[in-house]
């Protein structure tokens, strides 16, 4: 009898390691996020989700294997963090279409397409097949905020000028102006001044706010440069939507490869340089 047990248990711990091996990359990832919280769990009896810290560092070391194109790269570091939600966000709601993260020196900070229009945005020069997006995260004191009909004005119009040094070259208006909060208050406060701001001169641009508190468990600022700081606590499921939003730019590897080129050759893209 005793002998049949161990022979049970033995066969049931090969099938376990069997299955380890072939998922091992989900128990690598498990292991990496959850065992800090176990520990943090047990010390100071006090459960916590995902900080900062453990979100970059995983991030960038998936980066750094993937070796991937996009500027998502530059952005993901603690004064940027709340960007690379911005991006994930707007990426998720398209759906089906490509979209790319510009790179610092670009007028916009992304745009979007359909694939199946590439080829007519290159040779015929559409730029109403693209969508420009300009993201801006709001932190401190909302209140005071009085930038909207200044940021408005100045994306509403094309950079041709930002050509010299490539600084800021944007070939017509951004079609979405963003700006993201990170409280639920900030984002009351910040639906109250845009109603109070007069944007009617600028029709071909829509402006609107962005309520982000739920991808923050606790939100620490850092005082002295900017952006968030260590003790920001990330909620599981915006860790979630980052993964997806990691798998839809490499499964766009190439797509984007391509994109970096073109803008490299011609910052105006797709008008004539």
């Amino acid at each position: 009898m005793v002998n049949q047990l161990i022979f049970i248990f033995i066969i049931y711990y090969i099938i376990f390691i069997i299955h380890v091996l072939q998922h091992i990359h989900f128990y690598e990832l498990f292991f990496s996020i959850y065992y800090p919280k176990f520990v943090s769990y047990f010390v100071r009896h006090n459960y916590a989700t995902i900080t900062i810290l453990e979100l970059v560092t995983h991030f960038s070391s998936k980066t750094i294997r993937s070796s991937t194109s996009s500027h998502i790269t530059k952005l993901m570091n603690y004064k940027n963090l709340h960007e690379v939600f911005q991006h994930g966000r707007t990426a998720k709601k398209i759906g089906k279409d490509y979209y790319h993260i510009s790179a610092p020196h670009q007028g916009y900070d992304s745009f979007s397409f359909n694939k199946d229009n590439l080829q007519k945005i290159i040779t015929e020069k559409d730029i109403g097949l693209m969508t420009f997006y300009e993201k801006k995260a709001l932190f401190g004191n909302v209140s005071k905020y009085t930038k909207i009909p200044d940021f408005a004005n100045k994306y509403s119009y094309p950079n041709i000028e930002g050509l010299e040094n490539n600084k800021g070259a944007r070939p017509g208006s951004v079609d979405q102006l963003e700006f993201g909060t990170l409280l639920p208050k900030d984002y009351n406060i910040l639906q109250t001044i845009l109603k109070k701001s007069d944007l009617s001169e600028f029709k071909e641009l829509s402006v609107i706010t962005e309520d982000y508190s739920d991808i923050y468990v606790k939100v620490v600022l850092n005082p002295k440069k900017g952006g968030l700081g260590n003790g920001t606590i990330i909620s599981d499921s915006a860790f979630e939507n980052l993964k997806w939003f990691y798998d839809f730019l490499e499964n766009n590897e190439e797509m984007c490869s391509d994109m970096n080129d073109l803008l490299e050759e011609n910052p105006l893209f797709p008008l004539t340089n």
